[in-house]
């Protein structure tokens, strides 16, 4: 048998496969030379920008002027403080009282401020103008008949009149606020209002807009004399509604100065709580 061809034949395949291996090396070998190159070429370059940059920084001169930062304009402090309480829970009108509470004669003050204060904030809309008869009375008083907990709770019959209250409830951002900005349920029975952090809207709904301006004026001028806005004192302000109005409002009114924002219970029992119907229009009530 004659083997010379086969010798041949795998001398010819391994000269093929040592003829790629060689190829592949080369090739292999150029490729990392090129990734090398281009390796180096970029750190080059970031170094001379980084150089230059330094340079730059480091040529700067010393004396080169620094623009001072405006400094921010001095608060105004002739406004009404209580226009920056609006929001808290302390400064809105607490209508626990109003709804759940036994004490009648409350009950009838708080039914009026209530009203009062939703004409206050939304009597210049559009959609209340429109509405049919006094929207905001009939709203107080369904509050107070089907004894709400939530003001999500209440229902109206009037299709009408449910869309004002539902748009009450939601606000907007720019037009005007939702109703819990202004009003509280609460869980217990509490005075109405707390006199120090009550806002300005809540305070024009109770004394009528021409006796809560009388109240801002005394508040600012005592600011103005002692160097520091605040409210009256209890006695003050007892003074102040015998003078306006000639009634006492004190069952309304918690005078207590507690956390901002933070009502408190109150312990002298509703027996106490002296108030009547007739001290809202005292003052003047309307504009």
């Amino acid at each position: 048998m004659n083997l010379l061809p086969f010798v041949f034949t795998f001398l010819l395949l391994l000269s093929l496969m040592s003829s790629l291996m060689f190829s592949s090396a080369v090739r292999t070998s150029r490729e990392q030379e090129l990734i090398t190159s281009h390796h180096d070429t970029y750190l080059s370059l970031l170094s001379k920008q980084h150089k230059s940059a330094y340079e730059q920084k480091r040529e700067k001169p010393k004396t080169a002027s620094v623009q001072k930062k405006e400094a921010a304009p001095a608060k105004n402090r002739d406004g009404n403080f209580r226009d920056a309480q609006k929001g808290a829970e302390g400064s809105k009108l607490h209508l626990y009282t109003m709804i759940h509470g036994r004490d009648e004669h409350v009950r009838h003050a708080v039914m009026e401020c209530a009203a009062r204060l939703l004409e206050e904030v939304y009597g210049e809309t559009d959609f209340y103008k429109l509405a049919k008869g006094n929207p905001a009375e009939v709203i107080v008083q369904a509050m107070h008949a089907q004894k709400i907990r939530r003001f999500e709770e209440l229902k109206l019959d009037d299709a009408e009149l449910d869309q004002v209250y539902y748009r009450m409830l939601q606000g907007t951002s720019s037009s005007y606020p939702p109703l819990s900005e202004y009003c509280l349920i609460g869980k217990r029975e509490e005075k109405p209002i707390r006199f120090r952090f009550a806002s300005s809207t809540v305070m024009r709904a109770v004394l009528g807009r021409a006796g809560a301006e009388k109240l801002f004026e005394q508040e600012a001028k005592k600011g103005q004399e002692g160097g520091r806005r605040g409210p009256l004192t209890k006695k003050e302000f007892l003074a102040f509604l015998k003078a306006e109005a000639g009634v006492e409002m004190d069952g309304m009114f918690d005078y207590e100065n507690k956390r901002k924002g933070v009502p408190q219970s109150q312990k002298d029992g509703r027996g106490k709580m002296r108030a009547t119907r007739y001290l809202v229009e005292g003052m003047g009530g309307g504009s």
